[in-house]
């Protein structure tokens, strides 16, 4: 009976979690094509086939979806099991591929189209600034960790390379705008070109560490 019981359990339990993810990929695209205020929770139940008031017991707002969303999208985008392998192995080369990966990730229209609603919309409703907040900060404190390892004969509160993080968090932010509003265009030498002053700093970053 016991056993009976907890598969029973188990099984409620993953139908939950696939209904979760099946509201979550609908509501995110509905957001990046419609955006957060022109898509309603209504539109999002009917969509993916859920009934509103259970789509309401499993998220109490459309900002949890939202927070629920990013916080799923951070989790790919970082790659973070990449970026700690390069720092247990003390490996300056594949943290320079991480940054690079996190400045030039080649995300579709439709992606940036996300990420710029969560930024406007951060300027709007305190609890989304509060999501935007928490991925900014996992975003800079990974950034760092890779520039540890790129930049060891820095000290890490050396303001430097805060303002390292700073110029890599920029940069990645403009080439998901630029991608945005001129989707036509090829990025790759852009890209490069973004390569280059990323580069062109490190390298005179870790010079200044060596003089």
């Amino acid at each position: 009976m016991i056993d009976f019981l907890q598969c029973n359990a188990s099984s409620r339990a993953a139908r939950a979690d696939v209904r979760r993810q099946q509201i979550l990929d609908t509501a995110r695209t509905l957001f990046a094509r419609q955006g957060f205020h022109r898509t309603g929770v209504a539109q999002i139940a009917a969509e993916s086939g859920v009934a509103v008031g259970q789509l309401y017991r499993d998220f109490a707002s459309k900002e949890d979806m939202i927070a629920a969303i990013v916080s799923r999208d951070m989790q790919q985008f970082l790659h973070e099991a990449e970026l700690d392998a390069a720092i247990a192995r003390a490996d300056p080369a594949a943290a320079r591929k991480w940054l690079g990966r996190i400045i030039a990730d080649d995300e579709p229209v439709e992606e940036c189209c996300l990420v710029c609603e969560v930024i406007a919309e951060s300027g709007r409703n305190p609890r989304i600034a509060e999501v935007h907040q928490a991925v900014e900060s996992r975003l800079r404190g990974n950034i760092l960790r890779a520039l540890a390892v790129l930049l060891r004969g820095i000290d890490a509160a050396d303001s430097r390379l805060a303002e390292m993080t700073d110029l890599v968090q920029l940069l990645s932010a403009g080439l998901v705008t630029r991608r945005l509003t001129q989707p036509e265009r090829d990025m790759r030498t852009m890209e490069a070109a973004v390569a280059r002053i990323l580069d062109a700093e490190l390298a005179r970053l870790g010079a200044a560490a060596l003089g």
